[in-house]
């Protein structure tokens, strides 16, 4: 998801008694809207500040496709 001009991943804490898996499944569907599938994880765990962050592969169903504002030129 973009914040600004900044690319960022849907990411968050997970409910108790949550997978790693359902958890990622439901910060997408919550900050994105996108009900995806998880196609395999990413490996490794990535630390933060405070956190261990694992990662996704995620397939969104197919539909129409979303109109995104023209980037600025890099």
């Amino acid at each position: 998801m973009r914040i600004g001009y900044v690319w960022s991943f849907a990411k968050g804490r997970p409910d108790p008694g949550e997978t790693p898996e359902q958890t990622a499944l439901r910060e997408t569907r919550e900050e994105t809207g996108v009900e995806a599938t998880i196609v395999c994880p990413i490996p490794g765990e990535f630390v933060g500040g405070t956190t261990i962050n694992r990662y996704f592969l995620m397939q969104a169903p197919a539909g129409p496709s979303v109109e995104t504002p023209d980037c600025p030129e890099t």
